[in-house]
């Protein structure tokens, strides 16, 4: 590689991860804003239904997540027999899937003592094998750091599913209309993914031995990943109630709207670029080191920020019969501080060719997670599962960068000199959120709510933003996490139009 092709990369990556932080800023605000208006006219125990629908199909795909698009994006080159195999085995688990959850379904329902449940899944298995022939060739938008193409393939599925939803909402006011906009949703991936791209896939298993080692650790990796994420909600479900699901699932989802999924695009857009240097080891190190520091300046804040607003964001986003999910939300979000430091730990692992580390790591997740889970529900019900949540966020932080200083060869105070900056900028705008709270209103009207959200939200953005541009002004402006926020913006905004 030239001394020009890491800048080339390096700059695809910012270019690539200012978009999919504007695309999923923007996909999040559509279902935020779906979701606000869908909880004023369906019932908390509705959306637990669905949750609970959903973790079953997501438990059941687990089996057939073997990382094949991750695959062809880790390859430098890949054949046309490659792309046809990996749709064609895309097509087969989503058959695969629904035979199996539409033979369970009624077996299912008794185990989880909710017999609504049996419908909802033939309804979403149905939907498993519309989704699985969505066309292989939209990774090419990835691949090929084409995020332009991807911000208005997801932008517009998102869209038009929440215009969907809410119209059956308006319509039948019952947990149908979020079983139809599910599967109104996977038919408008489906369409748009062959309108947006032209590659037509071809039935062939000819390539599937090319993706053995790679698949196997990753179907390794996915399933215990899963099973730690979705066995939770069935547990809660089961020895809860679907109404109880339904508050932790939203306290799940905005918690992870303010950290992983902002650090998902990023994530999207750091793959490919680690991937196009894992034969350096020192730029491959480099770039971690960067990257990381650029995840903790935006998502660090963010979850702090929320723990701190969570009382008003509930009232006036999902009204007062929401109003159990603030505790939950303060658990989960806090959670999120330790998964900002390390997000991409296993990113670059898969990268490098190492899928076997990953799988273990998440092995060890998926092994201890459940039983904390199980007895946290025992003591706390489904605040014991969030508190079980947030310690082992704790414990697979220490994990994750134990494996990373013996992988990358980054030492613990490379990454502390890189983030510092953030993290003291994050304290400086808890502390002004603080002592601002006792100056505004302090009654539960909406509006009263209002009010304190736009002030503190406002508040502590501009005061991270001063602190941050102040520490960085006084350290002298180095390269590093400051510099590539701010190329973010530009090829986000350029692509609106603004420039």
């Amino acid at each position: 590689m030239t001394g020009a092709a890491p800048r080339t990369v390096g700059r695809k990556v910012a270019d690539g991860a200012g978009l999919m932080i504007a695309l999923r800023i923007a996909e999040r605000l559509v279902g935020l804003a779906s979701f606000s208006i869908l909880a004023r006219f369906l019932a908390p125990s509705d959306f637990g239904l669905l949750a609970l629908a959903t973790s079953v199909i997501a438990v059941v795909e687990l089996f057939g997540q073997a990382g094949i698009n991750l695959a062809l994006i880790q390859r430098r080159s890949a054949s046309r027999a490659e792309y046809d195999t990996a749709w064609t085995i895309d097509v087969l688990v989503g058959a695969v899937v629904a035979g199996i959850v539409a033979a369970s379904a009624a077996s299912l329902a008794v185990l989880l003592n909710e017999p609504r449940v049996e419908r909802i899944l033939y309804w979403l298995a149905a939907a498993s094998v519309v989704g699985g022939f969505q066309n292989i060739g939209i990774v090419d938008f990835q691949r090929s750091f084409q995020f332009g193409k991807e911000f208005r393939l997801r932008l517009s599925t998102r869209a038009l599913k929440a215009i969907a939803t809410i119209a059956f909402a308006l319509a039948w006011r019952d947990y149908w209309a979020l079983v139809a906009g599910y599967v109104a949703g996977t038919l408008v991936s489906l369409t748009l993914s062959y309108a947006m791209h032209p590659y037509r896939p071809r039935f062939t298993l000819s390539a599937i031995r090319q993706f053995g080692h790679f698949s196997g650790w990753m179907l390794v990796r996915n399933i215990a990943t899963g099973l730690s994420d979705h066995l939770v909600n069935l547990l809660i479900g089961r020895s809860i109630s679907v109404a109880g699901l339904a508050f932790f699932s939203a306290a799940r989802e905005m918690a992870e709207m303010a950290t992983t999924e902002l650090q998902a695009p990023i994530r999207r857009a750091m793959f490919p670029g680690f991937a196009a240097v894992n034969h350096d080891p020192a730029l491959l190190r480099r770039s971690y080191v960067d990257w990381t520091a650029v995840m903790v300046l935006l998502t660090f804040p963010i979850p702090i920020g929320l723990a701190l607003v969570a009382p008003d964001v509930v009232r006036v986003l999902l009204g007062e019969r929401w109003l159990p999910v603030v505790a939950l939300l303060q658990i989960l979000a806090c959670a999120g501080i330790f998964r900002a430091s390390v997000a991409g730990a296993q990113l670059m692992l898969i990268a490098m060719g190492k899928p076997r580390p990953a799988a273990i790591v998440a092995v060890l997740r998926a092994v201890v997670l459940i039983p904390l889970v199980v007895v946290g529900i025992a003591l706390a019900d489904a605040t014991g599962a969030a508190v079980a949540m947030f310690a082992m966020a704790g414990m697979m932080f220490v994990v994750n960068l134990a494996v990373v200083v013996r992988t990358v060869h980054v030492s613990r105070g490379e990454l502390l000199e890189a983030s510092w900056r953030p993290i003291v900028a994050t304290l400086v705008m808890a502390a002004a959120v603080l002592a601002l709270a006792p100056l505004l209103p302090g009654d539960a009207s909406l509006s009263a709510a209002f009010v304190r959200l736009a002030v503190e939200s406002l508040a502590g953005l501009v005061s991270y933003v001063l602190a941050l541009w102040s520490l960085w002004s006084l350290a002298g402006r180095p390269a590093g996490a400051e510099a590539h926020a701010l190329s973010f913006a530009r090829p986000a905004l350029g692509w609106l139009g603004v420039h």
